[in-house]
């Protein structure tokens, strides 16, 4: 399970941390607008989804691959396409491939919730304790997202980080327990 532990470590030091510390305007911002504004810092971000996306496709079939989850099931496939999304990403960066890179984003925060909600169900009477734990993740996730949008209209920035929080505290979660 070393691989969901270095996808964190990769993709919060690679991809949100650099991002931050060139600042933010939160209304105007999203983590891909930000790098694209310096050719170090999307280059950085780039290699980080690239290889955070390398380690979370090991981490995902460990996962189904313990839990004896088949490969061909739906949950397998939105958890292996939240995987590739991050390769894709960086294959259509925003500032060549607005309309495409925005679907591949929006995409991939679409299907964090809704992985762990369905993965929550799947081992609901194999696992309760961390069936439950996915259930409260996404509820946090919800709320978390609801009290930016209200609180700051087009806070992006604000709910890409809620999302690497959520899909990190799982990882951490399945790894843990």
């Amino acid at each position: 399970m070393f691989s969901g532990i270095s996808s964190i470590l990769i993709t919060w030091s690679l991809v949100v941390f650099p991002v931050l510390r060139k600042g933010i305007e939160i209304k105007q911002q999203t983590i891909s607008r930000i790098a694209s504004q310096n050719n170090r810092v999307l280059t950085t971000v780039s290699i980080g989804l690239f290889l955070g996306g390398i380690s979370q496709l090991l981490f995902a079939i460990q996962v189904l691959s313990k839990l004896e989850i088949s490969l061909n099931s739906l949950l397998s496939v939105i958890y292996l396409s939240m995987c590739l999304i991050t390769f894709l990403v960086v294959i259509f960066p925003e500032h060549k491939n607005p309309q495409v890179h925005t679907f591949l984003v929006r995409y991939y925060f679409f299907t964090v919730p809704l992985y762990i909600f369905l993965f929550g169900i799947r081992i609901l009477e194999a696992n309760a304790l961390i069936s439950y734990l996915s259930f409260l993740l996404v509820i946090l996730y919800l709320v978390l997202n609801a009290v930016v949008i209200q609180r700051l209209k087009k806070a992006t920035i604000i709910s890409e980080i809620i999302s690497f929080i959520i899909i990190s505290s799982w990882i951490i979660l399945m790894t843990v327990l």
